[in-house]
């Protein structure tokens, strides 16, 4: 029995790290890059994008890109870049905005507007609902040169 539950363990260790394996699609220096790292990179630059979905030559293409952000980055660190006063400040800038940008996002999803408090709302504030009339014109065509400087616009 403990032999089989030896062996049960280890063939499920096995599954997993050929699961695993089969998401890794090029290790760089120690550091796979996996399908979810890619579908992350698609989706950064374009939302609608699925990794599996692209063309050979655009998943070649997405996969170098990867790779050459993990030279930079570790190339970047050998030159002890993070350890320079400008990345350390330029970190503390872009932490304090994304614990701004958090702390919003979760009272966005807290935040709870009836119908009828909308209504309420836009009553008491219609005037700043209302905009003025305008207009906007990109050319006027006039008969002569001399016309323009008699026109009187509104």
């Amino acid at each position: 029995m403990l032999k089989l539950a030896k062996t049960s363990l280890l063939t499920i260790g096995m599954m997993t790290s050929s699961m695993l394996a089969s998401d890794i699609l090029v290790t760089v220096n120690g550091k796979n890059i996996t399908k979810q790292d890619a579908q992350t990179f698609v989706t950064a630059s374009a939302p609608q994008a699925i990794y599996g979905q692209l063309t050979e030559s655009q998943k070649t293409l997405v996969k170098d890109r990867l790779i050459e952000k993990i030279l930079f980055t570790e190339l970047a660190q050998k030159e002890k870049i993070d350890e320079k006063l400008e990345f350390k400040k330029t970190i503390e800038k872009i932490k304090d905005d994304l614990i701004v940008s958090l702390w919003m996002k979760e009272q966005m999803e807290n935040a709870i507007v009836s119908d009828s408090e909308a209504q309420k709302f836009y009553e008491a504030n219609r005037d700043k609902f209302l905009e003025k009339a305008s207009i906007n014109a990109r050319h006027i065509l006039v008969e002569t040169k001399k016309k323009p400087k008699t026109l009187s616009l509104l």
